[in-house]
């Protein structure tokens, strides 16, 4: 893939009250979501899975980063510099290293993964976090242990009620969240007491979850994350 940008491409476009361009481009507007004030969505469906990858900008009044980047081509790239300065590429879990490396060497963006997870990333990253930790001032990072990763993640962003998820959840349709399969954990008693423990204090002020496998909760959040967490206590 080409990096060099025209400087059309690159000006800076006219962007609505949240900082978000109205246009970058035509392509990059079929891949590109605008589904909350502050985060945009763009996926790569997975028809094995049958399920979708996702890739999120959120914009911060600390700065701007990429989640879990799934697939990047030139018009995604042209839509990044759109935005203008990101700040940092965000890792949920090692697994979702998918198209970091690319971005972060194009555009010079920094990776960021949790110290747990940084060993099993092709390409090392420029920064670790740990449990406790607050990203761009405002996503906390809430480590959840015993999942597929030591180092799985969820960033809450708690003045927004807003909540990242890797692959501790997922949901493979339309205000359903599930676990992974089994198989994929070394003791399931144990991912599903660590995901308890880790959502429980924050379940009633979320309002939105954006996930790294499948669809976004922008609706009856509260409901369809307490009878999630009802099905694994």
């Amino acid at each position: 893939m080409s990096s060099s940008l025209s400087a059309s491409q690159s000006a800076t476009p006219e962007c609505d009250e949240n900082g978000f361009p109205f246009v970058v481009d035509r392509d990059s507007l079929a891949l590109l979501q605008h589904i909350h004030p502050y985060v945009y969505v763009w996926s790569d469906w997975q028809a094995e899975r049958q399920l979708y990858f996702n890739g999120y900008i959120v914009r911060t009044p600390h700065g701007k980063a990429l989640i879990d980047p799934p697939v990047c081509d030139e018009y995604l790239m042209v839509a990044f510099e759109a935005f203008g300065a990101v700040d940092a590429i965000i890792l949920t879990n090692a697994d979702h290293e998918r198209a970091s490396a690319e971005i972060a060497e194009t555009l010079g963006i920094p990776v960021w993964v949790h110290e747990a997870d940084a060993p099993r990333l092709k390409r090392p990253p420029e920064h670790t976090f740990k449990t406790g930790d607050v990203l761009l001032g405002c996503l906390a990072v809430v480590g959840v242990p015993h999942q597929k990763t030591a180092g799985e993640t969820l960033l809450w962003w708690q003045a927004e009620g807003v909540l990242l998820v890797g692959d501790s959840v997922i949901s493979p349709q339309q205000d359903v969240l599930t676990l992974l399969s089994p198989e994929k954990y070394a003791d399931l008693s144990l991912a599903k007491a660590s995901l308890v423990e880790a959502l429980l204090p924050i379940a009633a002020a979320v309002q939105a979850i954006f996930l790294g496998g499948g669809e976004p909760v922008l609706r009856n959040t509260q409901a369809i994350l307490g009878q999630f967490l009802a099905s694994i206590a």
